[in-house]
């Protein structure tokens, strides 16, 4: 009578009482303590981690549950913020200073070239600051107060900012862009204290040459002539500042941030920040050497749109889908990647999809810098102008504040 075993299964009514036998004995020797405990430790972790695998995430806050519906646990990078995840904002400590001809100049601090500073005052500390030179860094002396005197720079807050997307299908780039506050040829939030060790600090002006009455905005309603378009509070008294935060994505892990500053007028109207024409002094491309002073940032112009669409990310959907976030990728960040080479000075680089890549239906949204990174090497991705993706020239000051 031919067998019925499957092909490559020679296993005869013999062995199979053979493997009863171990089986019986091992079960034995389990019971009677001989095996010992090992083999069912190892099966109750398995199990554990089977029963308890989605404890290590969750669902998501509400700062990242329109791209990330489940994230790991949080943790904060900028340890002196105080994040709402919930309505989306960060409060920082407001500063007072002073200019040399006795302006006063209100600002926050997010990063530091020092790491003894960056722990006692809980910032993220950023090494690469410290290759910040040329006009990139103002200069200003610590005194006996604590205060700041600053040499140089000032910003405008009185211009109204004003974006008007551009027409359909292709909101981007936008019909009309007007940067709501405006640093002059020497601002820069780059602050060298030149008489406490040349440290470098990223001190963004947030109002400037105003009193403390003049924006006591503890509740809203902020005077957008006066205080950065970022604010959604600010108030002296209390010593805050609270604004809006941005989703982005790093390892594939959701990141929060903050956007305070560009070198570009467009990119300051679009994500509410001060134009700061001397951050331009800052050497692109050299994300990977010593002399570096940037971290990398990917932009995608013409990703997927709809305010649904849980793929949606970039420039066009920023401008055209309700509530929507660009979703920068980053390079990096403290916690998740590349955190020794973090900083806040981001270089952009712009990218779009390739119209081969949208007819045969590739386009979707990119998480990490490697992903983006396969698709340029496939050439699904390259620069608006069908280029080599490369760096746009385009700086934006960028704190992250949180990691998933």
């Amino acid at each position: 009578m031919q067998s019925k075993m499957q092909p490559g299964n020679n296993r005869t009514p013999d062995w199979w009482v053979r493997r009863l036998g171990v089986l019986t004995l091992v079960c034995a020797l389990v019971a009677t303590g001989l095996l010992g405990r090992g083999a069912l430790q190892a099966q109750e972790s398995m199990s554990s981690y089977v029963r308890h695998r989605f404890d290590f995430y969750q669902p998501a806050p509400a700062a990242v549950a329109a791209y990330f519906p489940y994230a790991y646990e949080s943790k904060q990078i900028l340890k002196s913020a105080i994040i709402d995840e919930e309505a989306s904002t960060v409060t920082l400590p407001l500063y007072r200073g002073q200019m040399r001809d006795g302006r006063t100049v209100w600002y926050v601090l997010t990063d530091v070239s020092d790491p003894g500073i960056a722990e006692a005052a809980g910032l993220n500390y950023s090494p690469k600051l410290r290759n910040v030179s040329g006009k990139a860094a103002r200069t200003a002396t610590l005194e006996t107060d604590g205060t700041l005197t600053f040499d140089q720079g000032t910003v405008d807050f009185s211009p109204e900012r004003v974006v008007v997307p551009g027409e359909a299908p292709n909101f981007f780039p936008p019909a009309e862009v007007q940067a709501g506050s405006i640093g002059d040829a020497d601002y820069t939030p780059l602050v060298r204290v030149t008489n406490a060790g040349n440290v470098v600090y990223n001190a963004t002006v947030v109002a400037f040459d105003v009193e403390a009455d003049d924006i006591e905005f503890p509740d809203g309603d902020v005077d957008y002539s006066k205080v950065i378009d970022r604010a959604v509070a600010i108030s002296p008294e209390q010593g805050t500042v609270t604004f809006l935060v941005t989703l982005g994505a790093a390892d594939g892990r959701p990141v929060l941030f903050i956007s305070l500053d560009s070198n570009d007028n467009l990119v300051s109207a679009l994500e509410a920040t001060t134009y700061a024409p001397a951050l331009s002094d800052i050497p692109v491309g050299l994300n990977d050497t010593p002399n570096s002073a940037v971290s990398v940032n990917y932009i995608i112009t013409n990703g997927p749109t709809g305010a649904d669409n849980p793929q949606k990310q970039g420039l066009n959907s920023a401008l055209s889908d309700p509530g929507a976030q660009l979703l920068d990728i980053f390079d990096g960040a403290p916690g998740v990647l590349n955190g020794e080479a973090y900083s806040p000075m981001w270089d952009l680089y712009v990218a779009s999809w390739t119209d081969e890549a949208i007819d045969n239906g590739y386009r979707s949204a990119i998480y990490s810098e490697l992903q983006f990174l396969g698709l340029v090497e496939k050439g699904w991705i390259t620069a608006p102008d069908g280029g080599p993706v490369g760096p746009s020239g385009l700086i934006s000051n960028c704190p992250l504040l949180m990691s998933y």
